[in-house]
């Protein structure tokens, strides 16, 4: 039926219908091979028109996945393979989507090799939500395309998207350790230290979420920043620590421009995090380094000791204690020092470690004017009450 209308004369073969197609952009779109290669044989047909949407019929072959028209239109002098849609999508950004929605699909990693063998490809194009091809490539550890990106000239493996990521950072947060190699061993290298729009560059990401191998890749480049403060939120020392992620703090203590006492946006240091968090293994291995200061305060007054008396991890308790830099009368905002928090709780051994303390202040008032006897009278902790009037020099007439 084309090949008929085709012969009458004077039709026009770049017609285009309410919605901006022409036959050959359908055809493309509708993987129609023979009515396609019958379009081109005129001569006369516009390679690039586009429909209302902004797509072409390379657009649209490429979202089909015809190799047989994609081949035909890569072989047409003049066709404009950087042509984007209203979306911003070019036909490899249409590729790489059309993969995210089934990674199954066969024939994609062709399909790429074919549309960066156009001339005049620019691989580094965004859509309106800064998305790029290495970027979506990566994020979906399409390995063998993030090969072939890597491999074409002019690719910025550094560039941005419109929050600030950069494919390192996406493959770094989705623990896609084997792309994360490729991009830092790239010809053209990628930058580890670019931060987002919220000041996360990619090793805050890998440490907090435990991916430990790419942590590790990470800090195996030379220059990367592992002490950058952020804008809201962790470092890659309290992220990994948070977390409980052991082996992510032991790469990172290994760095010896590691600071062991940095703090992150809420004042907490790793040592604070994992004392409130009862991670046992990683308190000892803190308290293991030189240097480690077990006093610090975060915004809220909080210490390592203070955490662990709140939340009742005694083995943690004792840990710190045995640190003979520990201050156990230091009081967080509301004037609560560890004891005052363990005996609210009716921590008993806690309370016990506390008190034995050299220089613990067993009459020192928090904010309310409260002590430690009040407390744990006023929340009936007779077991803690009994230990406080044990002590010597214990004022039983302190009032608030």
């Amino acid at each position: 039926i084309v090949q008929m209308l085709l012969a009458i004369p004077d039709v026009d073969v770049n017609a285009q219908d309410g919605v901006g197609d022409t036959a050959l952009i359908v055809a493309a779109g509708e993987g129609h091979e023979s009515a396609f290669i019958l379009l081109l044989s005129t001569g006369k047909v516009n390679k690039n028109p586009k429909d209302e949407d902004g797509n072409t019929a390379l657009i649209g072959a490429a979202k089909k996945g015809n190799i047989t028209i994609l081949k035909a239109l890569a072989a047409v002098p003049g066709l404009d393979v950087n042509a984007q849609n209203k979306e911003g999508n070019t036909a490899l950004l249409t590729a790489l989507l059309e993969l995210e929605v089934d990674p199954s699909k066969t024939g994609s990693d062709m399909i790429v090799k074919l549309l960066l063998s156009v001339k005049g490809v620019d691989v580094n194009l965004k859509n309106q939500d800064g998305i790029r091809a290495l970027m979506k490539a990566s994020a979906n550890n399409f390995e063998a395309i993030v090969k072939l990106l890597l491999t074409t000239s002019g690719l910025d493996v550094s560039i941005q998207d419109n929050s600030g990521s950069t494919a390192l950072f996406k493959v770094a947060w989705n623990s896609h350790d084997t792309i994360t190699k490729m991009l830092l061993s790239a010809k053209s290298k990628a930058d580890p230290n670019i931060q987002n729009q919220d000041g996360d560059p990619a090793l805050i990401g890998a440490a907090r979420y435990g991916y430990d191998k790419v942590v590790k890749l990470l800090l195996s480049m030379p220059g990367i920043d592992i002490n950058d403060p952020p804008i809201d939120g962790d470092l890659a020392l309290t992220g990994a620590s948070r977390n409980g992620h052991e082996a992510g703090v032991q790469a990172l203590l290994i760095i010896s421009e590691v600071k062991i006492n940095i703090q992150d946006s809420y004042g907490n240091t790793a040592l604070i995090y994992v004392a409130c968090n009862g991670q046992e293994s990683i308190v000892k291995l803190l308290l293991s380094i030189e240097g480690v200061q077990v006093n610090i305060q975060n915004v809220y007054g909080y210490t390592a000791l203070i955490g662990a008396a709140w939340n009742g991890h005694e083995v943690i308790a004792k840990l710190l204690f045995s640190t003979p830099e520990l201050n156990p009368n230091i009081q967080n905002d509301s004037s609560n020092s560890a004891h005052t928090r363990a005996s609210w709780n009716n921590y008993k051994a806690i309370a016990k470690l506390v008190l034995s303390a050299d220089g613990f202040d067993v009459n020192a008032k928090n904010e309310d004017g409260s002590t430690a006897l009040i407390r744990a009278a006023a929340n009936g902790s007779e077991r803690v009450v009994k230990l406080l009037l044990s002590v010597p020099g214990i004022d039983i007439k302190s009032q608030e």
